[in-house]
């Protein structure tokens, strides 16, 4: 059976690989050819996630597109509260008032 990988990165590629086999033997050969830990891997097919069972179970068919998933860390908010932003905001406003004040009284000293 042959099946088309979406990658987190927007890649592509094909694999040849039986329907009798599991899905934790396909994570191995996607391990093997991509570098992803079977730990992090998430594979989704037709908005299903699969994690036990044959690719038959799942109902994969020839040429069925599968993608392949990764946690990602990170991100959140800068800010945590909203008061925090205003006073950036407020102080990033007055830094430049003054920066501007400055400039007029070094060429008035001219």
């Amino acid at each position: 059976m042959q099946l088309f990988l979406n990658l987190y990165n927007k890649n592509s590629k094909v694999l040849d690989i039986d329907e009798s086999c599991t899905v934790n033997e396909l994570k191995t050969v996607i391990e093997n050819e991509e570098m992803y830990p079977i730990e992090i891997q998430r594979l989704i097919c037709n908005k299903n996630l699969m994690y036990t069972g044959t690719l038959s179970d799942n109902s994969l068919v020839e040429g069925d597109i599968v993608d392949v998933q990764l946690p990602i860390l990170g991100g959140g908010n800068r800010y945590k509260k909203a008061s925090s932003r205003m006073r950036w905001k407020w102080v990033k406003k007055r830094t430049r008032r003054l920066q501007r004040k400055r400039r007029k009284m070094r060429l008035r000293a001219k």
